[in-house]
């Protein structure tokens, strides 16, 4: 097939053997200034003076069939788009506007997900290409080895050339990386809470943002004394602020209390939370204030 635009806002669709026309495609409310067919599927990317980015579905085009074939409208530039291309096997798009803004979409999630502001003036040229690095071995009877990424090449009125690399797969395996972490640490969590090992616990759960695992996990341990949780938050309180005077060199005021206490546990939760973060658990203990079942603890 072969695709044609034009400054008549159409797209027009024709057979290559004979240049018949199979079908013409209609969206862009502005002249069209560049379109590519996808390398793994029947589709169609089109940009336009519009600010507008058009995916059109061409499957059974050459039977006439009538039907809505704009299957996708992405929108994010501020300026006419000049250059649209397919890259990763079609499963992104990079545009170009004449504002010098290069973006990147991923067409499975129908969105940006980069933009670059390098170019100081109108972006015309938009390509891709091979390169090729060579692997020092590590061993001097080894042979070296050969990397190849796909860049991506803009070339613009102001007379600059830019190359750019894609991190896409390095993000992803960042992203799975960071994902199996949380779930590592959220099971260590609950074996934490299982093993009674409420200190750790409460560290761990605050470290993730469960503020309430957090709240639960104090009222846990407040609630192994007969004592009343405010009484034991008080003296929390009292025995912190003598660990601040030491801090500050006054050493005739030590503490004088059980390790294995409740009271002694939160005393340790409470100056191993502000030294990770001290705006952070300010933050927590205020949103747990706002709820009255967790006011009393969060005080």
């Amino acid at each position: 097939m072969i695709a044609t635009a034009s400054q008549d806002k159409s797209i027009k669709i024709w057979r290559s053997k004979d240049l018949h026309q199979l079908g013409q495609l209609k969206g862009h409310k502005k002249n069209i200034w560049d379109l590519q067919f996808s390398p793994s599927d029947k589709q169609l990317v089109t940009v336009s003076g519009d600010n507008f980015i058009k995916v059109w579905d061409l499957h059974d085009i050459e039977s006439g069939v009538e039907k809505q074939r704009c299957i996708a409208t992405l929108q994010g530039h501020q300026d006419q788009l000049v250059k649209a291309l397919w890259i990763n096997m079609g499963m992104q798009i990079a545009s170009a506007s004449v504002d010098g803004v290069v973006k990147i979409w991923n067409m499975k999630k129908k969105q940006c997900v980069n933009t670059f502001e390098m170019h100081e003036d109108k972006i015309w040229t938009l390509d891709i290409f091979e390169h090729i690095e060579q692997i020092e071995a590590e061993e001097e009877d080894e042979e070296p080895t050969f990397k190849s990424t796909i860049r991506l090449l803009t070339g613009g009125c102001d007379s600059t050339i830019k190359i750019w690399q894609d991190f896409t797969k390095e993000q992803e395996e960042e992203e799975k990386e960071a994902e199996l972490l949380k779930v590592r640490q959220e099971q260590e969590l609950s074996h934490l809470i299982r093993e009674q090992d409420f200190e750790k616990a409460a560290i761990l759960s605050f470290r993730l943002s469960k503020q309430r695992d957090l709240f639960l996990i104090m009222k846990k341990i407040l609630s192994t004394n007969e004592e009343s949780k405010l009484d034991q938050v008080d003296s929390v309180i009292a025995d912190f602020r003598k660990f601040d005077t030491l801090k500050q060199g006054d050493f005739k005021h030590q503490p004088q209390s059980d390790d294995k206490g409740p009271k002694a546990t939160m005393t340790r939760i409470i100056k191993k939370l502000l030294d990770l973060d001290k705006l952070k658990l300010v933050e927590t203990m205020r949103n747990l204030n706002a709820k009255y079942e967790h006011a009393p603890i969060a005080q």
